[in-house]
């Protein structure tokens, strides 16, 4: 596993360690999910943000070995608070069709210590954590619809200050770094830190230093900005690279999964200005 530190400033103290692209599907490795587990608790976060893409599929919440990711989680919030937000794989059928994981994420939230956020805001040490799910009518679309998602965010961010440290999740980073969205959205010189996944890397290896994709999950070639961490003005973005890069839903691809590290984020806030 590949642990990526980054070290930002601001008006906190605090550190998180950012995990996404777990894809949990059927027969998943134990091992797997024991290493994370086991990683984390080395690096000894105040917070685990999880930004989405938790299942594979939505219809994973009605397997038997489900459990096994309940109890990942809970293994996680036996370390510290987990705050989770939802990705396009969590919300999507086998068939490709829109399906909220109503199960999952009621048994998310009776897990205590675990915070899930899906367009709603939890307050806590002078930080707010932001959590923002994608509608459902683009879950997959990495462009194209920059009106929407300025609305919903706009909507979602409209009440915040600067009193805090503002830390905003959202799966897919690409329309949130999107100029024709960064420069609609109202609040965003408030957002101190946006946190993603989704990217998976462009499938990139991680010695290649760049925040440039090769190719992102909706098949475009050579996009700019996408991995790793950059700023936008003063907004820190931090995408990691993902725990699965080629998920069960890519087929026979899947079989090649193995030639990729697994990828988390340790991310150290500091108030040394």
């Amino acid at each position: 596993m590949k642990t990526v530190v980054t070290n930002l400033n601001g008006n906190i103290d605090t550190t998180i360690c950012l995990i996404a692209d777990i894809h949990f599907y059927q027969d998943y490795s134990i091992k797997r999910l024991n290493k994370i587990v086991s990683k984390i608790k080395s690096l000894n976060p105040k917070y685990i943000c999880i930004t989405g893409d938790i299942i594979d599929v939505s219809n994973m919440q009605y397997s038997v070995q489900i459990n096994r990711l309940y109890k990942f989680i809970q293994d996680l919030a036996n370390i510290t608070k987990v705050i989770i937000s939802l990705g396009n794989h969590d919300v999507t059928d086998t068939k490709g069709n829109y399906q909220y994981p109503d199960l999952m994420v009621y048994k998310f939230k009776n897990i205590n210590n675990v915070i899930v956020l899906d367009n709603e805001i939890y307050e806590e040490n002078n930080i707010r954590f932001i959590g923002y799910t994608q509608n459902k009518g683009y879950k997959y679309q990495e462009s194209n619809n920059e009106d929407a998602v300025v609305n919903e965010i706009n909507s979602l961010i409209k009440n915040i200050d600067n009193n805090k440290y503002n830390i905003l999740l959202s799966h897919n980073p690409l329309h949130i770094s999107n100029d024709k969205v960064y420069n609609n959205i109202n609040n965003y010189n408030m957002l101190n830190l946006i946190l993603s996944g989704h990217t998976h890397n462009g499938m990139i290896p991680n010695f290649i230093k760049t925040n440039n994709l090769l190719i992102t999950p909706g098949k475009k070639w050579f996009h700019k900005d996408g991995r790793g961490h950059y700023k936008k003005n003063d907004t820190d973005i931090v995408v990691t690279g993902g725990i699965i890069k080629l998920s069960k839903t890519a087929k026979f691809l899947h079989s090649f999964n193995f030639l990729f590290t697994m990828n988390m984020d340790y991310i150290i806030i500091n108030n040394n200005k």
